[in-house]
């Protein structure tokens, strides 16, 4: 089991309980309140080296490796996920935390498909996040540090829209008014979204 992203682990799992559904995905209101930390200089390519490229680790197996994504299912919490993280970023900062994306699926909850970015810093206030695959453009919104479709047909389309391009570019600008660029390899996407819909299927 890989070790790239054991420093997020206990960060991930406080997303995942406190994610949207795919039904229920709104803004709030409200001030940021987490800052960035244990960033990169503008412009770091901050992918792993040898193409892998890990999710952040579940309580319970590991479903697989699929080129620069990888999927798990928490056996204790009763869900799943696909991961994976920036193969370079970009901006004018001196620091941030971790950037990744989950597609997690919440059998318990008849969640499935829910895309959330997290930017290793906190979103402007009311700011809103694009997702740019080929062709195709997303408008997400920002909630404190992650990044939500606004419900499940935006989920829907951002998955498949995943499985069919080559790279994902998601761009934000951070609390203090620093736009970012983080760019995502789909390479095994699909067979990462295919793992976790056999081990927590519909």
């Amino acid at each position: 089991m890989t070790r790239i992203f054991a420093a997020a682990i206990v960060f991930v799992f406080a997303a995942l309980l406190v994610a949207p559904t795919s039904a229920t995905a709104q803004p709030k209101n409200g001030k940021e309140k987490t800052t960035a930390k244990n960033g990169a200089k503008n412009g770091q390519k901050n992918g792993p080296k040898n193409g892998k490229n890990a999710a952040p680790r579940a309580n319970g197996g590991q479903l697989g490796t699929f080129g620069d994504w990888e999927a798990y299912r928490d056996a204790r919490e009763g869900f799943c996920y696909a991961g994976s993280k920036p193969v370079k970023q970009e901006g004018r900062y001196t620091q941030r935390g971790d950037a990744f994306v989950l597609v997690t699926h919440r059998p318990k909850e008849k969640s499935f498909d829910v895309v959330s970015f997290d930017a290793g810093y906190a979103y402007k206030d009311g700011s809103e996040v694009s997702v740019t695959i080929g062709p195709q453009s997303f408008t997400l919104f920002g909630q404190g540090e992650q990044a939500w479709a606004r419900d499940g047909n935006g989920d829907a389309q951002l998955v498949k829209a995943m499985r069919a391009g080559a790279t994902l570019v998601v761009k934000g600008t951070s609390s203090r008014g620093t736009p970012t660029a983080d760019t995502y390899s789909l390479k095994g996407v699909a067979a990462a979204l295919d793992a976790i819909n056999k081990a927590c299927p519909r």
